[in-house]
């Protein structure tokens, strides 16, 4: 992913199809959660929703025999 910009976390990233974007979004709204319920964010929380939103989308892709575009959209996290 490289470096992040404010412009990158405020806006997402342009012409993007890995889940970049959504790794920032998900992590703003883990953050807006943690400040609405009066806690501090915690980084386990938004790990186990990025764990959800892929398992998710696996089964989804399973159904569709379409795990080659599962695999090359979340080949990010899956080659760490």
């Amino acid at each position: 992913m490289g470096t992040l910009t404010l412009k990158d976390i405020i806006i997402g990233f342009l012409h993007r199809t890995d889940v970049s974007n959504y790794l920032i979004i998900l992590g703003k709204i883990t953050i807006w959660e943690s400040r609405k319920n009066k806690i501090s964010p915690n980084f386990r929380l938004f790990l186990h929703k990025v764990e959800a939103k892929q398992e998710a989308e696996k089964t989804i892709a399973l159904k569709n025999r379409k795990l080659r575009e599962f695999y090359k959209r979340w080949e990010l996290l899956l080659s760490v």
